[in-house]
């Protein structure tokens, strides 16, 4: 949260129906801030003590404020909970200046995403769009010649200045995933090495080995490292991707953009999340990754050719 004063926190974001507390050392459920028997903020420092959480009764975008000196909590529902922009445009000298549309989060509409393997001698500047061919209302590096690891980002209404982070040449022959992050006065641009999974496996009750993750079923890799493929039958039911078959199921997963999706039958954008990752956890300020559990929903069995890119997060799933 942000300390507005002294004794007053507030947070702006969404929140789903539930409950919640607070906590005043992250990783320790003590001492924390809970619900009293009078409703108001009451310190918790023992696991003695009552364990009463405050209730959200509806998802909603809200404005919180904890208020400690007085122990007043509110929680106020906005409607204005929204980023500046709706798409977001990769240009620079790997796409020869022309602007390439980035992917939302579907997640956390703040965040744009972008997976690209950067040949020898195609790295060079790069900025970011807002609008396809303009070059105003861009986000820049702050700091002129940046490197692709620097994360300070400016909004630039008009055309100056035009400072550009740089891939330098012995950087590239390699593939890279950004994520843009476009909060007003909070915009970071993180930017990434990505290696390729070796391979990537198949589980859930849709599949031939169900939701026995130590032998979920391995799909077959292609000429491109980025991309595998798999053909034959699922059955009716879930289905996700595992890229680590990790025993605690906190991995790194392929998803759907959405819960129980029925598949399009063509190229679709998918949701990936890597678990145990710190960094990638740290893109999304507002969720909780490790409890998004989405997976698509095979209704019909059936053999069925489904392919995955791995780098541009995209799947098909087609009925044969």
């Amino acid at each position: 949260m942000t300390r507005k004063d002294n004794g007053i926190f507030t947070w702006t974001g969404r929140l789903v129906a539930g409950e919640f507390k607070f906590i005043t050392t992250l990783g320790s459920f003590l001492p924390s801030y809970n619900k009293g028997t009078d409703g108001l903020l009451v310190l918790r420092s023992s696991d003695d003590q009552p364990d009463e959480p405050f209730v959200v009764e509806e998802d909603h975008n809200y404005i919180v404020e904890a208020n400690l000196f007085t122990g007043v909590l509110t929680l106020t529902q906005t409607e204005t909970l929204a980023p500046a922009y709706d798409q977001l445009y990769f240009v620079g000298n790997a796409t020869d200046w022309g602007f390439v549309k980035m992917k939302q989060d579907v997640l956390d509409p703040y965040l744009f995403r972008f997976g690209k393997f950067f040949e020898v001698g195609k790295g060079g500047e790069f900025k970011f769009g807002t609008s396809d061919g303009s070059w105003e209302n861009m986000y820049k590096a702050k700091n002129a010649d940046a490197a692709y690891t620097d994360t300070e980002v400016v909004f630039v209404k008009g055309f100056d200045p035009d400072n550009k982070w740089v891939l330098k040449d012995g950087e590239c022959g390699k593939a890279y995933k950004i994520c843009m992050d476009i909060r007003s006065g909070k915009e970071r641009m993180m930017m990434s090495e990505f290696t390729p999974y070796e391979m990537i496996y198949m589980v859930g009750d849709a599949t031939p080995a169900g939701w026995t993750i130590g032998d979920a079923t391995p799909m077959q890799t292609t000429d491109n490292p980025y991309v595998f493929t798999w053909k034959g039958t699922l059955n009716a039911g879930e289905l996700k991707f595992t890229c680590d078959k990790q025993e605690d199921w906190n991995g790194a997963w392929f998803m759907p953009a959405v819960a129980d999706k029925q598949p399009a039958g063509e190229t679709e954008p998918m949701l990936f999340l890597d678990k145990s990752d710190e960094a990638f956890k740290a893109q999304y300020l507002d969720v909780m990754v490790g409890g998004i559990d989405q997976k698509w929903k095979i209704t019909t069995a059936g053999s069925y050719l489904i392919t995955l890119n791995q780098l541009e997060e995209t799947i098909s799933i087609v009925k044969q």
